[in-house]
């Protein structure tokens, strides 16, 4: 069985099982507002990172429920679609995009058991597809109910979109360019991984 250092996976060695259970459920939302908002991005999310979870009080908690009962909610909506066949939707493929947002997220969640970090960009590769799909069909059908102005209210946002990120990604290459960039970079999303520069 491998063994991580600490600063890997922080969160995995806190002795309390709330802080645990709390943060490793936050860590969904995480993943979530890096698929629809990369601005913060880290070659290394070790050491805090991501604060933990240390209480029911937290306001971050709010988060978690919400992301969670909103997919169970899409879930549960396809699943009765599909079981009664209605012919509005297409509910196979909402399915399909859920699990390949979600079921490739499984075994690095550390809720089964844990892995050597808390946050990694490159488990998010198969979840984004998922997810565009899943953005995809809910534009298709948001634009199908409505008339022209819908249509190109998705179309505009797509491109509003796929421009934003490529700015975004001409922006990250920049911080790839050399090991001191990258790390520089990181900084602002790992404080502490500076300091041990």
């Amino acid at each position: 069985m491998p063994r991580f250092a600490v600063a890997d996976n922080p969160t995995a060695h806190c002795p309390h099982w709330l802080t645990r259970t709390l943060t490793f459920l936050h860590l969904p939302v995480v993943n979530l507002r890096l698929l629809l908002w990369p601005a913060e991005l880290s070659f290394d999310w070790s050491m805090d990172a991501v604060p933990r979870i240390s209480g029911l009080r937290d306001p971050r908690n709010i988060n978690t429920m919400v992301t969670l009962a909103g997919a169970v909610l899409v879930t549960a909506r396809s699943l009765t679609k599909l079981l009664r066949r209605k012919s509005t939707g297409n509910p196979e493929s909402v399915l399909l995009s859920m699990a390949l947002t979600v079921l490739p997220l499984l075994p690095v969640s550390n809720l089964f058991f844990y892995v050597g970090f808390v946050v990694a960009e490159r488990v998010l590769y198969l979840p984004s597809v998922g997810f565009c799909l899943l953005v995809t069909l809910g534009a298709q059908s948001w634009a199908k109910s409505g008339g022209k102005w819908r249509r190109r209210a998705v179309i505009g946002g797509f491109v509003i979109a796929i421009a934003s990120m490529t700015v975004r990604t001409l922006k990250r290459n920049r911080d790839w360019l050399n090991e001191e960039s990258l790390y520089r970079a990181g900084i602002s999303v790992n404080p502490p991984k500076g300091k041990l520069k």
